[in-house]
């Protein structure tokens, strides 16, 4: 089945909505009439189908909830035709642990790389949906407005092999790209749903990075100065049921008020986060570092204690840390010069400014741990190693005193 854009719309909105699944969307609206967005739903199907109930028996049958880890947040929907579309939440900032996994671990998360924690999640879920539920549809789409975008395109084209040969379309709305290395690595899938991917793009947010598929620039209600703002779902203008192109494409004034100049120089923030992800690896490291140092007794009560230490590991890992280290510096410098880049010309230019900062802390605080750590296992290899000498040469000497001792007692 092919859905028109409004319902597409509908159905990105529905995301943003928490319906428990088995609940149909007219029963979750008739209890929530406060709400803008299912408000905006109403308008939707009024304006495209002269009933503002027509869409009340799509139903909820799956809900993907990870906000509290990862953040991503999907459900699949049951348009009671036989169809079903799998719809993904976009970036939040309600609270700052939104902000950390939404805006710095799976948006910047986008620049280099070719999967996020969200994306892994977002295919997890649709893996556990099509093993549920997968026989019962004969069609399904996928949908999501800005990050939700990304992750509906990621998810539809790692879904299982089944499921991809029922996908009819996928529709990302002002959702950002992805990196090159992920389009070079999803490339033969990307080949495969050539012709499914559609992308609709209204402000700077979906301009950013690159995007297969057929990319328009569409025509929203409200313009507006702050680009932001425009980037709202609800100001995509579906009016008879589709959208409408806007010729030129996002301005330099949008792409300034939406600070884009971080996300453009891929380097800069590709050696940050590669910096970050070292972080992880080094710090497991740091709790099983003790695994390199043996330490064995010789059998017998009086023997002295012996050490086996792997001291090129430890002297190793400490330059590795060192190296971490010294890229955390670097990404702290790059930190300040964007920082310093960006101006208070936007609500959006304000939140990274503010994301930035707190960000520059963290790197600080993980950098002086890591030169901490060093340290501590130079300070270790050189203990461990002098140890050992000292053990050795106690061995060396009740030996020799005992062969001495032995000598002695022989003589008549």
């Amino acid at each position: 089945m092919s859905y028109t854009d409004a319902e597409m719309q509908i159905a990105s909105l529905i995301a943003y909505l928490d319906i428990p699944a088995g609940v149909s969307l007219g029963r979750y609206m008739d209890t929530h009439p406060g709400d803008s967005r299912v408000q905006k739903i109403r308008d939707i199907a009024a304006n495209t189908r002269g009933d503002e109930s027509a869409y009340d028996n799509w139903r909820i049958v799956g809900v993907g909830d990870d906000q509290d880890a990862s953040g991503m947040y999907g459900c699949m929907i049951d348009d009671g035709q036989g169809s079903a579309i799998v719809a993904f939440r976009g970036s939040e900032s309600d609270n700052m642990q939104q902000v950390i996994t939404d805006w710095l671990g799976a948006d910047a998360g986008l620049l280099n790389s070719t999967e996020t924690w969200q994306q892994h999640q977002a295919e997890a879920f649709v893996k556990q949906m099509y093993e549920r539920f997968g026989d019962e549809y004969d069609s399904f789409a996928f949908t999501g407005h800005s990050l939700g975008g990304n992750l509906a395109i990621d998810a539809a084209l790692d879904a299982p092999d089944g499921m991809r040969d029922k996908i009819t379309q996928i529709v990302g709305l002002d959702s950002p790209g992805f990196s090159d290395e992920y389009l070079a690595v999803h490339a033969m899938r990307i080949a495969e749903m050539q012709g499914r991917i559609d992308h609709y793009q209204w402000s700077a947010v979906g301009a950013l990075l690159y995007t297969p598929g057929r990319t328009r620039t569409v025509n929203v209600d409200d313009m507006g100065n702050d680009c932001f703002g425009r980037h709202a779902l609800a100001n995509l203008n579906t009016d008879g049921g589709y959208v409408s192109d806007r010729p030129g494409g996002p301005t330099p004034d949008e792409i300034a008020l939406m600070g884009t100049a971080i996300w453009a120089d891929h380097s800069l923030w590709g050696n940050l986060i590669s910096g970050i992800s070292k972080i992880s690896q080094g710090i497991n490291k740091i709790a099983n570092w003790g695994n390199d140092m043996r330490v064995s007794t010789a059998s017998g009560t009086n023997s002295p204690l012996r050490f086996e230490v792997n001291i090129p590991a430890l002297l190793a890992l400490s330059e590795q840390y060192g190296d971490i280290e010294e890229d955390l510096r670097q990404a702290q410098s790059i930190l300040d010069d964007i920082e310093n880049t960006i101006k208070y010309r936007s609500a959006v230019g304000w939140l990274v400014k503010h994301k930035i900062s707190k960000e520059k802390v963290r790197v600080e605080e993980l950098a002086n741990l890591l030169g901490k750590h060093c340290t501590i296992l130079e300070n270790a290899s050189n203990y461990y190693r002098q140890a050992d000498l000292d053990a050795e040469a106690a061995y060396d000497k009740m030996f020799i005193s005992g062969r001495a001792t032995a000598g002695t007692e022989g003589t008549v």
